[in-house]
């Protein structure tokens, strides 16, 4: 009998976290699209990253909007914005990608892609049963334990996120699974945005290694982009 799981190891996950701002890249359009191509002349963008549109003439709608890139070819950028319904297509402008830093000390990662709609009582006095509407959907948090490494530029960035607080605070995420096959050549990739809001360690124990922690409040909802050819 042929091998029917479809189960993909954890071993050779990629998790990142974002840190500052890389110089500013130039467009010559954006489309007008369920899902908007930015063209570009050349350009440094992965499945997962974060992008910041910083201006466009002609689309002023988009001017601010922090996206996902869900797809990339060597002169585009595709997001996860829907410009479709946007008065008409960008001609020129700017935007910014960011940095992101690799954790090669992480241990285990829960949350990643998780949430809940929250339920609305709607029940009045004429229901015969309780009523209830779907709210907004939490996606809750991202927590994970790691070897504690004091120089790691993963923990670093925690740490610094953790102590700015505030807007500063916030952080892009992305995961990058090892579930390519010879026909699926791009791997799954998920990306979220939230705040630290906890980075511990380090912990202590005989016979052990220096262990620490993190909680990550995730805030707006996940992006998934799955593996394809």
């Amino acid at each position: 009998m042929a091998f029917q799981s479809q189960a993909v190891s954890c071993q050779g996950t990629s998790f990142y976290i974002s840190t500052t701002e890389k110089s500013s890249l130039s467009f010559t359009a954006i489309s007008k699209a369920t899902q908007a191509v930015i063209t570009v002349a050349s350009h440094t963008a992965e499945v997962g990253d974060s992008i910041r549109i910083a201006t466009a003439t002609g689309m002023p709608e988009i001017v601010g909007v922090v996206a996902t890139v869900v797809a990339t070819t060597g002169t585009s950028i595709t997001i996860n914005v829907d410009s479709s319904s946007f008065a008409a297509a960008a001609t020129t402008g700017t935007c910014f990608l960011r940095n992101y830093v690799k954790s090669c000390e992480l241990k285990d990662v829960s949350g990643m892609a998780s949430g809940e709609s929250s339920s609305i009582d709607v029940s009045t006095l004429c229901s015969e049963a309780k009523e209830y509407r779907v709210g907004l959907k939490d996606t809750g948090s991202l927590t994970g334990t790691l070897n504690w490494v004091a120089d790691d530029a993963f923990q670093k960035e925690l740490l610094l996120a953790m102590n700015q607080g505030g807007a500063l605070s916030v952080r892009y995420f992305k995961m990058v699974l090892n579930d390519k096959t010879a026909a699926l050549t791009k791997p799954t990739t998920i990306a979220v945005t939230g705040f630290v809001k906890s980075y511990a360690g380090p912990d202590i124990s005989v016979d052990g290694v220096l262990t620490g922690s993190m909680s990550v409040q995730l805030t707006g909802d996940m992006v998934v982009v799955a593996r394809s050819a």
